[in-house]
């Protein structure tokens, strides 16, 4: 009996035999999206895109899309914080995007990314919250910040980071009038509204190992048959704001010290691209 020889063309192999098909890739220094080792993808981002919103913005890195829609409200601040206002981000990750989610709760890596841009924002004082206060103690501006994945291909964070920043610094905080006799604030339609301060653009990157090889800006494939991942943000300033690591293989020194300088460098790059985009 003869033996027959099966052969696979590229997609059909790479959808047989994923693991292999990126260990062969990697092999030769090439991803499997054909971007080379170092390379991150392409970002493009429009601001004002809901016009129902204070502010949105939407974020296109490589095939992962996220919008960002900003609205506002004015309520009492914190006991603790009493001339202070407040950021609430919320991630949003349905089926729409990608069939790994399902409707309902929030998923695990919804409320991941969700803490993690909550720490970078409000860490890193992106805005300061006292900006936000309207009377001390009585009340101030509450910023609710919904981040829906359009499409899921890998990064959602870096891509919801962008898509966050260039929002709020989009944003006008209407005019508002106080009662003197109970200090009720009201928002004054035909005011003039002042543009929210960012004082600092904060930008993350991510990055996987794969088969021992550090890789930027990971899409899907990469996260999941990753052994280690984490993300790096830093300010326009060159000031470290965070770093996030959920377990996995151990990352050497020198090897994250390097990611750290290209984290660095990209927020400059990010940072320029917004403004041209504004």
């Amino acid at each position: 009996m003869s033996e027959v020889t099966l052969s696979f063309g590229p997609d059909e192999y790479k959808k047989l035999f994923p693991a292999a098909y990126m260990h062969k890739c990697l092999a030769n220094k090439v991803r499997t999206d054909s971007r080379g080792i170092e390379d991150a993808r392409k970002v493009q981002l429009q601001t004002r895109v809901i016009q129902t919103a204070a502010s949105s913005c939407l974020v296109k890195l490589g095939k992962t899309s996220v919008l960002s829609a900003v609205k506002l409200a004015v309520g009492a601040p914190a006991v603790a914080t009493p001339d202070q206002g407040e950021i609430a981000i919320q991630v949003h990750l349905s089926p729409l995007c990608s069939n790994r989610f399902t409707l309902g709760r929030p998923s695990e890596e919804a409320q991941s990314i969700g803490s993690q841009l909550t720490r970078i924002i409000v860490g890193s004082r992106v805005v300061e919250m006292e900006s936000l206060s309207i009377v001390k103690g009585q009340s101030a501006w509450k910023l609710m910040v919904d981040v829906y994945s359009v499409s899921h291909d890998g990064n959602v964070l870096d891509a919801a980071l962008i898509s966050i920043v260039a929002a709020l610094k989009t944003l006008k905080l209407p005019a508002t009038s106080i009662n003197d006799v109970d200090n009720v604030v009201s928002i004054v339609p035909d005011g003039v509204a002042t543009p929210l301060r960012v004082e600092h653009d904060t930008y993350a990157t991510s990055f996987v190992v794969v088969d021992g090889v550090v890789l930027i800006d990971p899409n899907s494939e990469e996260e999941d048959m990753s052994s280690a991942a984490f993300s790096i943000s830093y300010t326009t300033e060159g000031q470290l704001c965070g770093m996030h690591k959920a377990g996995g293989s151990t990352v050497m020194p020198d090897v994250l010290e390097q990611c750290m300088l290209i984290a660095k460098q990209n927020a400059v790059a990010l940072a320029r691209l917004v403004s041209r985009a504004l």
